[in-house]
């Protein structure tokens, strides 16, 4: 895992903007991201909440 890049959480909270960010089982975002991690393949964005990472797959959100 590695930390996400400040363009990456731009264009995840562009997409809670509009409406558009949910998690891994279809449940939309309620706050925009301050950050997270993104696992190895570069598949997965784990939210950081209240300054914990959630590594909760259900709570990550698909890239």
């Amino acid at each position: 895992m590695e930390q996400a890049s400040a363009d990456l959480v731009t264009q995840l909270n562009q997409k809670f903007d509009d409406g558009e960010l949910a998690d891994q089982l279809g449940r939309p975002i309620q706050s925009p991201l301050a950050g997270g991690l993104v696992n190895a393949d570069q598949s997965l964005f784990y939210p950081v909440c209240s300054g914990i990472v959630r590594l909760v797959v259900d709570d990550a959100i698909k890239l």
